[in-house]
């Protein structure tokens, strides 16, 4: 299975997983996933050769306010790219389906974070102690390529994602949320490795949106990650 396959597999779940189910959908939930789409569009079309006319987006819809500083999209179009997306991939998957086989997902764990250092600790007990090679994005060389693609080549490389949610930002309201990037690569690998290969070690007091319910996550204390570590053992004794 391609990059770009993939890529779309996760940008399909990221998006339909965000869409509001009143009219508008927020951008600062979708928008990346949404110019991400659009960026490798080109090349999926190219792969896929889908026949004429059965593609309805021809470029990012329009953004509008509601008084606030913050943009929405019409959700009615948000759910258009997912089901155009999810359109793609089943002629892919016809036009493949023939004896094809996928490969198994690699034994490495991805390590998402945000500012926050306690990642390291985390990294530094899966690899020593379980005995589990990790990847950080960071520490992996950037060879020209965008942050998106970066993730996407990298994480090609790993079968399972472990998220360190730190309260990172503060909010409206005094709420304490994690970063914009944490968030994103938390739907991309939803849709990546599946949410049974997903886990979210969340520091307490850090809001939780409910579009990542049912995801397992462990709780930890402000600056004691280590203890989340023993559930985060069992999480990955499978692997």
């Amino acid at each position: 299975m391609s990059s770009v396959i993939n890529a779309a597999a996760a940008l399909k779940s990221a998006i339909a997983s965000n869409v509001a189910p009143s009219a508008g959908t927020s951008a600062r939930l979708v928008s990346r996933f949404i110019e991400s789409y659009f960026s490798i569009k080109d090349d999926l079309i190219s792969e896929i050769d889908p026949p004429k006319g059965m593609l309805s987006s021809k470029h990012i819809p329009e953004t509008y306010d509601v008084g606030t500083e913050e943009q929405y999209y019409y959700s009615d179009d948000v759910q258009a790219i997912a089901d155009e997306i999810g359109i793609l991939l089943s002629l892919w998957s016809e036009n493949n389906s023939q004896g094809s086989k996928l490969s198994p997902k690699p034994r490495r764990v991805f390590i998402s974070h945000g500012r926050d250092g306690a990642w390291r600790e985390v990294q530094e007990f899966i690899e020593r102690t379980l005995r589990i090679p990790t990847l950080e994005l960071a520490q992996e060389a950037n060879r020209g390529r965008t942050i998106f693609q970066k993730l996407i080549d990298e994480s090609d490389n790993c079968g399972y994602a472990v998220i360190v949610m730190t309260g990172d930002d503060r909010v409206e309201e005094e709420q304490i949320r994690a970063r914009e990037n944490v968030m994103h690569e938390i739907g991309y690998f939803q849709g990546k490795y599946g949410p049974d290969r997903i886990c979210i070690l969340h520091e307490s007091g850090v809001n939780i949106p409910t579009n990542i319910q049912g995801i397992v996550y462990i709780p930890f204390p402000k600056d004691g990650v280590a203890a989340a570590l023993g559930g985060l053992t069992r999480e990955l004794s499978h692997l």
